[in-house]
């Protein structure tokens, strides 16, 4: 019997119909115009291409945290998935997408989103893109590191599906800020709340991910070994730069430093991960956290966390410099100024720990 061919499904007019040609987004390999449609929605001006040329992995700066972006336009279906298969699909990549993969293994978070653009008749009764009912299709961020395809190291994307009819209501109904999909896998969520979302949802699962990672890991330790191995602290570091990273962006937090390559940048603490392990007045929760804490740190370059580690140079709680006398006549050469602001200090928790830092600072027998 001879294998049926059947048409593309999309929304079109307003309506999922019928189309014998794919959606003309389906085959762009350059997704640019995606993100400069998503930092338009959101309200922001600037993005950073970090996808080796692959131009679907972006980096962006929005509500104070730093997001990477991998985004995509919906698979095109109906020739795909089958006679009447009202479905889109939304794909998690691993191995076949070098950037992609060297984020995860770098334990940077990576959001997956996807944009579905409806289609509409014009005048010439052509169809055309029907940008002011753009939809995202975005995957629970917990679904890419619980993923087969992100565990396993597999070289092939792995799949979630959206409904057309569930992008038709987030267009219908936009007094609901998301819907999700019938496997609870997939947020799809109109742009005109694509701003409160990332907000109310995503930048707060986030940040739950994070400490559900701390405690868990914490529940598998050795106990016994872990008072005795400081490398056992290994992956709490690992959290802490990822903390690093999102609150605080891919860049040596010095403002005159230009570094922003994450593989050139350091998650330093302020008071050190030694001095924690060795405190015997906390317990091992309570080292844990302040090993995680995000307040406990800044991210620098490699050039400035080997001087802010060996207590070369420290911060009064306004973020100005303070040398010590070993380094006072290299200052230029190590481009240090302090006649203005070096660093911001985020809150009142991290000039506590400065404080710690400053007595390490004063132990060197430097006046401050």
């Amino acid at each position: 019997m001879k294998e049926r061919k059947y048409d593309y499904l999309h929304i079109i007019d307003g309506k999922i119909q019928h189309t014998p040609i794919a959606h003309m987004c389906e085959n762009e390999r350059d997704k640019t115009f995606c993100i400069k449609t998503l930092i338009e929605d959101l309200g922001i001006d600037n993005y950073d291409d970090v996808s080796n040329n692959r131009k679907n992995l972006f980096r962006i700066n929005f509500d104070n945290f730093y997001w990477n972006i991998f985004i995509e336009f919906t698979d095109g279906g109906g020739m795909h998935t089958g006679y009447n298969k009202k479905i889109k699909k939304v794909s998690i990549p691993f191995g076949n997408n070098v950037a992609f993969t060297a984020f995860i293994n770098n334990f940077e978070k990576v959001l997956i989103v996807n944009i579905y653009i409806p289609l509409k008749t014009n005048l010439k009764k052509d169809l055309e893109l029907d940008w002011e009912n753009r939809v995202y299709a975005i995957i629970d961020p917990r679904q890419v590191y619980s993923s087969k395809v992100v565990k396993n190291e597999k070289m092939n994307p792995t799949s979630r599906w959206i409904n057309l009819e569930d992008v038709l209501e987030a267009n219908n109904n936009k007094k609901i800020e998301y819907i999700e999909n019938k496997s609870k896998n997939v947020y799809i969520v109109s742009w005109v709340n694509i701003k409160s979302f990332f907000i109310n949802k995503i930048k707060p699962l986030y940040k739950t991910m994070i400490n559900e990672n701390l405690y868990s890991e914490l529940d598998e330790l050795d106990i016994q070994n872990l008072q005795k191995e400081e490398e056992r602290y290994s992956i709490f570091r690992k959290i802490f730069r990822d903390k690093l990273i999102a609150e605080r962006g891919v860049k040596c937090e010095f403002k005159y430093c230009s570094v922003k390559l994450p593989e050139l940048l350091i998650a330093s603490h302020i008071e050190p991960v030694y001095s924690i392990v060795q405190d015997d007045k906390i317990d091992l929760t309570k080292k844990i956290e302040k090993i995680s804490d995000s307040n406990n740190g800044f991210l620098l370059c490699r050039n400035h966390d080997g001087l802010f580690d060996r207590c070369l140079i420290t911060f009064d709680k306004h973020g100005f410099l303070k040398l010590s006398e070993t380094i006072k006549n290299h200052q230029e050469d190590l481009n240090l100024k302090c006649d203005i602001q070096t660093i911001d200090i985020p809150n009142k928790t991290v000039i506590e720990y400065l404080k710690f830092h400053n007595k390490l600072f004063k132990r060197k027998n430097v006046p401050f």
